[in-house]
Parts: structure tokens; sequence; C-alpha cells
């Protein structure tokens, strides 16, 4: 079965009376492990897809720095964090800087662009020069003479 969505058909199969329980909640593709004795096919088991890219581990790391950092605080009695002041004004300048400078910084020194789209900015001028130096360098350096 593809494009199937298990919160659509789950009663159906729970009204199976073969079925004696279901247990699997992830957001993560999963593979079943079917078996077929010959008398009949059983579910050995269900592996989850995908492993995890953030272990708590690192989680647990990067809430301690940004605590010593004076970033984020505990909330009282509760596993929350809450951004402090500095802690909102890292965020914004982190991403007025992302959305208003390296952003359409980096999409002037795309050197994919057709030549008539490119800006004709210092920056986008004086990037393409090194770029042109730097390969230059390279192909004097590197070719035996």
């Amino acid at each position: 079965m593809t494009g199937g969505f298990p919160i659509n058909i789950l009663n159906t199969i729970k009204a199976v009376p073969e079925v004696c329980t279901i247990c699997c909640a992830t957001a993560n593709p999963v593979e079943v492990i079917v078996v077929d004795t010959g008398n009949g096919r059983g579910i050995l088991g269900v592996v989850d897809g995908v492993k995890a890219p953030y272990t708590t581990r690192q989680a647990t790391c990067d809430v301690r720095r940004l605590k010593r950092k004076g970033l984020i605080h505990r909330l009282h009695n509760a596993h929350r964090y809450e951004l402090t002041t500095v802690g909102r004004a890292v965020a914004v300048l982190f991403t007025k800087s992302y959305t208003r400078v390296l952003t359409p910084g980096l999409a002037i020194l795309d050197p994919r662009l057709p030549e008539d789209l490119r800006p004709r900015t210092p920056l986008a001028t004086a990037w393409r020069a090194l770029q042109r130096a730097l390969d230059d360098f390279v192909e004097r350096s590197f070719l035996p003479a």
C-alpha cells in the first residue's frame, strides 16, 4: 500500500480479530518485517527508517552553552526555556543579517547566473575579479612548464 495514512486505516486494521496490538508512532518512514511460516504470516517488528540527526546529548550541550552565554534562561519548575533580552536581540540580529545581507549577497555572487542577469554592483565585480585572479594563479602555478 502506498500513499495511505495510518490514521485513515487504523480502525479497520484494529477491527480484524487476528490483530492483537498496533504500536507505531513516528513521523519517519518505517519498514515492517513480515515473516511467512507456511501456516500463516506475522509481523516480527517495525523499523524506524531514519536515524535522528540531532541527539539529546547535542541538545543538552547546546542548551548548556546558550545558558552560559546568557541567551536563554530556564522557566521555574518546568523543562522549558525562554529567550532573554540579549538572546532575543541576537536572534533578531542573525535573522535580519541572513535575510537582508547574506541571501541577497550570495545571490549576487552566484556564478551560475547568466551574464545579462548579474548585477553590476561593486561587490559582484570585486568577487568576479578575485575569482579570475585565483583561477589564473592556479593555472600558472600548477601547470608544468
